[in-house]
């Protein structure tokens, strides 16, 4: 079971290069998209289920993440500003915010690893809200417009790479699985 939860995880690196190489809004691109996001839920769910959690896994999960991410990021951002600077309607705000959480989760993976030796991906609740409101964001395009659903992206996507980024420094050990901020117990004396 190890090795197939093991390979699900491994099949994220696979859709990523298909984000990469697929034009956006194509059929790959979204199937890429779809099956990345499943495989991210699916693994963690049939790891705790059938009690194959490995700090390997772990980590494998973690670089997989990083390695879709920053794959989704890529290929998005360069067909949206592709997009608007045809249309002449280039929204700036978004490609800072966009950046701005890029340099805050790679602080936050470098500062990891100084400390840990070993890449941190947390999975708190606001990190799992965010992805849900990503992975939403067709839909929430469509039902909010294109604007409301960019802010909320954007607002979701920074408050959850900024709280990873103050746990991470104030963790004396990776703990991967910790809620958020407000379930961080205090240190006893």
């Amino acid at each position: 079971m190890k090795r197939l939860v093991n390979a699900i995880t491994c099949t994220r690196f696979v859709f990523a290069l298909i984000l990469v190489l697929a034009a956006p809004g194509s059929a790959w691109f979204w199937a890429a998209y779809g099956l990345g996001a499943v495989s991210d839920v699916l693994d963690g769910l049939l790891a705790r289920r059938f009690g194959v959690q490995s700090d390997g896994g772990a980590r494998l999960d973690s670089a997989a993440d990083i390695a879709f991410l920053l794959a989704l990021t890529a290929a998005l951002l360069l067909a949206l500003t592709a997009a608007l600077l045809r249309a002449r309607q280039l929204a700036c705000w978004l490609l800072y915010a966009a950046g701005a959480v890029l340099l805050i989760r790679s602080v936050t993976y470098a500062a990891g690893f100084y400390k840990f030796r070993t890449f941190v991906s947390l999975y708190t609740t606001l990190n799992r809200a965010a992805g849900v409101v990503l992975v939403g964001y067709p839909v929430l395009a469509v039902l909010l417009g294109q604007g409301t659903a960019a802010w909320l992206a954007a607002a979701a996507a920074g408050l959850s790479a900024l709280e990873e980024l103050v746990l991470v420094l104030r963790a004396w050990t990776p703990a991967p699985d910790v809620r958020g901020l407000l379930w961080i117990e205090k240190p006893r004396r």
